[in-house]
């Protein structure tokens, strides 16, 4: 018996070995069953078939042309496809790929957001206005613009109504923002070109039919349905990722009041903090919690020091001991405050710049110290900035 335990420790010894470079030996790069998935990349240009020389032949041309590829990210820089990983998809508006529908409001201003494209909204929302036997007087997919004819309403026997729809991409990708504009005149009177102004004339009619078109595309509008009209309508996303001098930004296409009430908001999302802001400068100054985790357990909380809720100093005091480098005066002189010293101590976190031009504003991070950050840094920063703007 003893014998044959010896025997047996013998021969599994071996192939305890095995088992241990068993992952190499089959399946690393020298392995026999080596992955082949980015082969790809090596592959090149098959040389031109040769005719021999007593044999005519016509001039021959590759059927099948491999462009040159140029990468880009989504930022607009060159990727090195060698050493590029492809990134975890961006978390869904809703969960399980649902349709979200629902009603937003900064201000005075309201509007129906939906987590679907034009091509989806375009349709429907015209078929919300047959269900309700409301005339359309004009319709232009380009603009995404819906004009309506008279609408009465039965609690208003002195004024009839009319209405003009703006369905537009929103702040996402997939996703459309629909705005209404009422206006009104005496029952009776003949209109025969209207002045749309910035704002309804009632507010509680306006309100009225954008929470009834709300409920319908609630019910109707689907993950599966679309309209080939529709996928022009409504212009460019309203944010849109760019390199501005050498610089990640994020461009905002957006009322001045949104963009700032927008990005304040997503300044105290998902491990940032806002500790101080300058509205009418367009200055954020936050704080970012690399390790935030919004489901962490209570045993990982004890090894974790959360980002405080407030900053060693005020924003203020942030701005009067700024950099004197280049990229630091191009960007802050034109603030009245800025001031370039010497810096404070141990002052962390980051300066959200927002500047205004027409009707685009440019968002791009900073340091405390109004220097550039790693460009990958700041293109992470946005983009988890964009991910909770509304």
């Amino acid at each position: 018996m003893v014998i044959l335990k010896k025997i047996f420790s013998f021969l599994l010894f071996p192939l305890a070995l095995v088992s241990l470079h068993g992952c190499s030996v089959f399946y690393g790069e020298e392995g026999v069953f080596r992955g082949k998935t980015k082969d790809y990349l090596r592959a090149g240009s098959i040389a031109p078939v040769k005719i021999p020389e007593d044999m005519q032949s016509a001039n021959l041309s590759p059927l099948y042309v491999i462009p040159k590829i140029e990468a880009v990210d989504d930022f607009g820089d060159t990727i090195n496809l060698q050493e590029y990983e492809v990134p975890q998809p961006a978390g869904a508006n809703t969960e399980k790929g649902e349709v979200g529908v629902k009603l937003q409001r900064i201000g005075e201003d309201k509007w129906i957001f939906l987590s679907a494209s034009t091509s989806q909204v375009w349709p429907r929302t015209q078929n919300f206005l047959t269900r309700y036997g409301i005339p359309v007087a004009s319709a232009n997919p380009a603009l995404g613009v819906i004009e309506t004819g008279n609408v009465e309403f039965k609690d208003d026997q002195e004024y009839v109504s009319r209405f003009k729809i703006f369905i537009q991409k929103g702040i996402h990708p997939e996703t459309t923002e629909i705005h209404l504009i009422q206006t009104q005149f005496p029952k009776g009177e003949t209109v025969p070109n209207i002045t749309w102004g910035d704002e309804s004339v009632s507010i509680e009619k306006e309100r009225l039919l954008l929470d009834e078109l709300a409920g319908v595309l609630a019910e109707s509008v689907n993950n599966n349905s679309a309209s080939l009209l529709g996928q022009n309508v409504g212009g460019d996303v309203k944010v849109a990722f760019m390199t501005v001098n050498n610089e990640p930004t994020m461009r905002l296409r957006l009322p001045l009041v949104r963009a700032r009430a927008t990005v304040a908001h997503s300044l105290q999302r998902e491990g940032f903090k806002l500790w101080g802001e300058s509205v009418e400068d367009g200055i954020y100054y936050a704080g970012f919690d690399d390790n935030y985790k919004e489901d962490r357990g209570w045993v990982s909380s004890l090894f974790h020091d959360d980002l405080p809720d407030k900053s060693k100093y005020p924003l203020t005091q942030v701005v009067q001991h700024l950099s004197d480098a280049p990229e630091s005066q191009a960007l802050f002189s034109q603030f009245k405050d800025a001031k370039f010293a010497e810096p404070l101590k141990k002052a962390k976190g980051y300066l959200v710049v927002m500047t205004t031009s027409g009707k685009t504003m440019d968002v791009v991070i900073r340091d405390v110290r109004g220097e550039y950050i790693a460009k990958e840094e700041a293109k992470n920063l946005l983009r988890l900035l964009r991910k909770n703007l509304i």
